[in-house]
């Protein structure tokens, strides 16, 4: 499932974004860099809100696959394939 495979490498990068913010993050907290900190914190609230947003999706994708037929399931992924891109 192509819909799938491209929501799953959204998370894994926003994964690996939110590990580098956080070094930063890290970082930036030794130096007392309030301003950093704060811009870091703000970054890393958003991409958890992201990731979770696409983990939702991937679910619901999911339950849908299993409960509908094959062929309206293909034409609802089309469909909010099409609305991704």
């Amino acid at each position: 499932m192509n819909l799938l495979k491209r929501l799953d490498q959204r998370v894994c990068r926003l994964n690996q974004a939110i590990e580098d913010f956080e070094k930063i993050l890290w970082h930036q907290d030794a130096k007392c860099q309030l301003d950093m900190i704060e811009y870091v914190r703000q970054k890393l609230k958003s991409m958890r809100e992201k990731r979770d947003e696409y983990l939702i999706c991937i679910q619901a994708i999911a339950y849908l696959e299993e409960h509908l037929g094959k062929d309206e399931f293909e034409k609802i992924v089309t469909i909010h394939q099409d609305a991704i891109d």
